[in-house]
């Protein structure tokens, strides 16, 4: 061989070399941390009377006033549940009739305070049970009297009846006070980690439905099949809706059957880890959800005079919901119809969004697509928190106004529509670019310098991230070329068999770089 022929080789391995060690110590962090859409500017004047306390509670929690004001609305719709239902197309499709139900996740990464935004709102739900809780003592306790004594009539009863039966003589029939009168049990507003059966029980028991909170909403997700290898979800799907849900275990010894079963659900999720649990395809779960992704702001350092009392008050009147005597129902309390203007606006609003359903794809096309649903329940809650503080006591008109159907088509427009983009940055990317921002977390979670090529193949395909892609699109080589591994291929005793894909991670990873600025970070400023 020409010695001009060995020295180009020589160079182009040394210039290769360098590349690689350039990359190395210099990684592509844009593989891990995805550019995401700017937050969008929360319309706080949507929020009526209500935008003054949303931001004074934002700034006491040094949170984003999105996560407060959609806290505030799916912990009213959670109170509000079977109470108010909504016709917002009386005329045109007047069998569309819909529940009172928000399911909302809060993005963002730890310490940006979505746990703080919610807490006013969760001590005031644990006054609300406690109230209940003092209401229905006494009456459980008169209960529990009477049907000691019932037990007792009932034991006498079944003596006479067995003494008669001996002397050959019609019994007498079963007096009605040795009858237990029916347990009473104290009305449920929230409930926490649940299963779908024993969520069927308290929904049995609470007919106006709850909130359920997810302090992580990733397990949520995750566990979605846990006791039922997966059947969970459809019931899930139910609950939104307010439909029927048929529990048939085999450690039941009858079928429960709940009709109108609803829950509000409301809890938060970090971006990486949302980008981890929604899937390629649209199953309408991840459809039916409000995701708030904000800026976090900087601490707050100044005292803010807050008017608790207000905001007590609203929620625990929602939660009375009285009933209006012209729009009184036998399944629920009370019926909302649009008003013919805002029944107008919500039509044409109707005819965008199938424009712009069918203009997207996957999961945002399901998304768009609930978008008239979800605007039916908002214009609702955003006019009965007016309402009931604007007009104490007063009876409810029969008609929802056009100014909350504006208002609730604005918030979806110019904010969720925008903010949901943000949210899903990380799962509108190619595939590849999403197995490999896996590959990552998960050597990162564990803390392993080697990973395998073929154990993390089979678990991407097991996740759908991985396919028999072209070479430009196999997420270990595009986190070879972006600087984060480099190839350990080896052969078990120098054999001549199949390599062992072995590849080795950037120690930038794990480091102090890794940690705070990469994976779980995105753009916001922690606290």
């Amino acid at each position: 061989m020409p010695d001009s022929h060995r020295e180009i080789n020589v160079d182009k391995a040394e210039t290769e070399a360098f590349a690689a060690r350039a990359r190395w110590e210099n990684p592509d962090w844009d593989i891990i941390q995805p550019t995401r859409t700017p937050a969008p500017t929360l319309p706080l004047d949507c929020f009526g009377a209500w935008q003054s306390t949303i931001v004074k509670l934002a700034l006491s929690a040094s949170a984003p006033p999105d996560y407060v004001a959609f806290g505030f609305l799916t912990h009213a719709a959670g109170l509000i549940g079977n109470l108010i239902k909504v016709r917002p197309s009386p005329k045109r499709s007047p069998n569309w009739v819909s529940p009172t139900a928000l399911w909302t996740a809060l993005v963002g990464p730890p310490s940006s305070g979505k746990t703080p935004a919610l807490q006013p709102f969760k001590t005031i739900i644990g006054e609300i049970e406690q109230n209940f809780e003092d209401e229905y003592r006494p009456k459980i306790r008169e209960r529990e009297s009477v049907a000691e004594v019932a037990k007792i009539k009932e034991r006498v009863w079944r003596q006479e009846t067995r003494n008669a039966i001996k002397k050959g003589e019609t019994p007498d029939e079963r007096p009605k006070d040795s009858i237990p009168p029916p347990k009473i049990n104290v009305p449920i507003v929230r409930v926490m980690d649940i299963t779908i059966e024993k969520l069927a029980d308290v929904l049995n028991e609470n007919p106006n439905g709850v909130l359920v909170y997810r302090e992580e909403l990733y397990g949520f997700f995750i566990n979605m099949g846990r006791y039922s290898n997966g059947n969970d979800q459809p019931m899930w799907l139910e609950l939104h809706d307010g439909g029927t849900v048929i529990v048939d275990r085999k450690n039941r010894e009858e079928r429960l059957k709940i009709t109108n079963a609803l829950v509000s659900i409301l809890g938060g999720i970090q971006p990486d880890r949302l980008d981890e649990v929604v899937g390629g395809a649209d199953d309408g779960l991840f459809a039916r959800f409000i995701y708030v992704a904000p800026d976090i702001p900087l601490l707050n350092d100044t005292e803010i005079d807050i008017d608790y009392g207000s905001l007590k008050y609203a929620l625990k009147e929602l939660r009375m919901a009285p009933k209006q005597a012209e729009n009184e129902t036998d399944e629920f309390n009370y019926l909302f119809d649009f008003s013919d203007d805002a029944a107008d606006e919500f039509f044409e609003f109707r005819k965008r969004i199938r424009t712009l359903a069918g203009a997207r794809e996957g999961l945002m096309a399901g998304w768009v697509g609930k978008a008239p649903g979800l605007v039916a329940r908002l214009t609702t809650v955003l006019f009965l928190l007016d309402w009931v503080l604007m007009h104490p006591g007063q009876r409810y008109p029969k008609h929802l106004p056009l100014e909350y159907a504006r208002r609730a088509i604005r918030l979806w427009e110019e904010y969720l529509l925008p903010m949901t983009e943000r949210a899903f940055a990380g799962h509108l990317l190619p595939k590849h670019y999403r197995a490999a921002r896996r590959i990552l977390l998960e050597a990162k979670e564990s803390g392993t310098s080697v990973i395998n090529e073929r154990e993390f193949k089979r678990k991407l395909k097991s996740e759908g991230l991985f396919e028999n892609h072209k070479k430009g699109e196999c997420p270990f080589l595009l986190l070879r070329d972006a600087g984060w591994l480099l190839d350990e291929f080896s052969r078990q005793g120098g054999s001549k068999g199949r390599r062992k894909k072995d590849w080795r991670v950037n120690p930038l990873l794990f480091g102090p770089i890794g940690a705070n600025d990469a994976i779980g970070a995105d753009s916001h400023n922690s606290e």
